[in-house]
């Protein structure tokens, strides 16, 4: 095991965490070695440690900073074209994020153990926010599309650049103005971009989880079923009268159906099966779960219903 460095968030520089007294997440499955590099891997395991954080600070159980460790498999860039390592993304979306009110101190090693595997990290169902947030009134007349690179190697993408040519004669047809972004864009650059743009397009990759934690709409487009296009998913079929309260249908205080939600790849967990609901954290509401209503789907751009979802997101 290899110490990296440590990450002081909203605290001073006072201690270092070791791995046997801290919350500890493991990102070196050598399976799947792109699990230390993938940006949805470093929002979902810095979003439980935050989120961790911070409930035990805000309740007054936990009076300092929480201790963290996050083992990677190796601190190096994944592809020779990436512009930063996974340890600089990693940096950049913790320095990001909504701090802890008592601060979180993340120390990061490398395993550099050879065929380990079963450490995968696949809970989507927190959305920690960054501090700046997507604002309407502020962004540019334009929209991000996320390139595909050679993301078409994989299985599950390999129609991705049919759809992408779908998706930009679109936009040309449309006259809207775009940017395509990829891997080899720096976190920071993808970051100020998400901010300006108007509308984000992208399969479920990449800046697709960055947007997650800013607010910013989204199209998702691909051939999974958490990219298929008004896809939705209801937890009870209801047929008598019911009073509605507080976004949720109530019947009585024992009984009550989750409203519509489309299922995309956000609230998707192994522990937790909720599709689309996911818990947040602001400075009003605080804690709370919520439906994720930033992200809309357009399938394989091949259908009237496709199109029809992209069209009016271009043109609002």
């Amino acid at each position: 095991m290899k110490y990296c460095e440590t990450l002081y968030i909203n605290c001073s520089d006072k201690i270092i965490p070791n791995l046997y007294n801290s919350h500890v997440i493991r990102l070196d499955d050598t399976k799947m070695s792109s699990n230390s590099h993938a940006y949805y891997q470093f929002v979902f395991c810095l979003g439980e440690l935050f989120h961790t954080a911070q409930s035990l600070q805000s309740n007054g159980i936990l009076n300092q900073p929480y201790s963290a460790g996050i083992i990677i498999l190796d601190n190096k860039k994944f592809k020779d074209s990436d512009y930063e390592t996974n340890v600089e993304r990693i940096k950049f979306i913790a320095n990001n994020f909504i701090p802890p009110d008592k601060g979180i101190v993340i120390s990061i090693y490398e395993s550099n153990i050879q065929n380990t595997k079963g450490f995968i990290r696949q809970n989507a169902d927190i959305v920690w926010p960054f501090k700046k947030q997507w604002n309407k009134n502020d962004c540019k007349d334009f929209v991000v599309l996320q390139g595909l690179g050679d993301v078409t190697e994989h299985s599950a993408h390999r129609n991705s650049e049919s759809i992408f040519s779908r998706i930009i004669n679109e936009l040309e047809n449309l006259s809207v103005d775009y940017k395509i972004i990829d891997y080899t864009t720096s976190i920071k650059e993808t970051f100020e971009v998400l901010l300006m743009c108007k509308l984000l397009i992208s399969y479920t990759g990449g800046p697709y989880w960055l947007a997650g934690g800013l607010g910013l709409p989204t199209l998702a487009f691909g051939e999974n079923f958490i990219e298929k296009t008004n896809f939705y998913l209801n937890k009870i079929r209801i047929t008598k009268p019911v009073d509605y309260k507080e976004n949720r249908i109530v019947i009585d205080s024992d009984y009550h159906v989750e409203p519509k939600n489309l299922l995309t790849a956000w609230g998707i967990s192994r522990t937790r099966n909720v599709p689309s609901y996911v818990y947040t954290y602001n400075e009003e509401k605080k804690f709370h779960s919520k439906i994720v209503d930033h992200v809309k789907n357009i399938g394989q751009v091949i259908n009237e219903e496709d199109y029809d979802i992209l069209k009016k997101s271009l043109l609002k």
